[in-house]
């Protein structure tokens, strides 16, 4: 009787071991997203040293902030105009955006287009396209202007909507660099 107890107790001891294994756990593991850093171009061929028209930093939105605007020479008649992003500026928006210089000439008959002559100002519009500069988000804008001396640049940046929260930077007596 007790082989017969202790083959009883082995069989339910085995059986309960073999349930034990069917039993499988099963935990979810939360899936990790994975962060992509954006990675900008950098920008080519700027000076050490830049020409800076605006040095005092300035808001245009909540999330779009400017800590200078740097006018180069790039020989002749073209110019480059870089905007130092602040590191608060939201970059993924501003790429939706297009930025915009308005020069307003003092002798508005040196423009050569007709159009420019007549307005008395050259808009000077671009699809903002965010660079690297000293490991600096920068916008950089290339153009052709003629007239020299300019009683004051307004500078915005603007979509389909109009301009960003109605704000624009004034300079106020600019001359383009040699």
């Amino acid at each position: 009787m007790k082989n017969i107890l202790l083959v009883l107790v082995f069989i339910l001891a085995v059986s309960c071991k073999d349930e034990a294994k069917k039993e499988v756990i099963t935990e979810t593991i939360p899936e990790v997203e994975e962060v992509v850093a954006v990675t900008y171009p950098t920008l080519e061929d700027v000076p050490a040293q830049l020409n800076y028209i605006f040095e005092n930093g300035f808001e245009f939105t909540e999330d779009i902030k400017v800590n200078y605007i740097a006018l180069q020479s790039k020989g002749g008649d073209k110019y480059q105009l870089i905007y130092g992003l602040n590191e608060d500026t939201n970059l993924e928006r501003l790429e939706t955006l297009k930025v915009s210089a308005v020069f307003y000439a003092e002798n508005a008959d040196l423009f050569k287009d007709a159009l420019y002559k007549k307005r008395k100002s050259r808009q000077v519009p671009m699809a903002v396209k965010i660079n690297m500069l000293d490991k600096e988000a920068v916008i950089s804008q290339e153009f052709t202007l003629v007239p020299k001396k300019h009683s004051q640049v307004k500078f915005y940046f603007y979509s389909n909507a109009g301009v960003e929260n109605d704000r624009m930077l004034t300079i106020r007596s600019i001359e383009m660099p040699k």
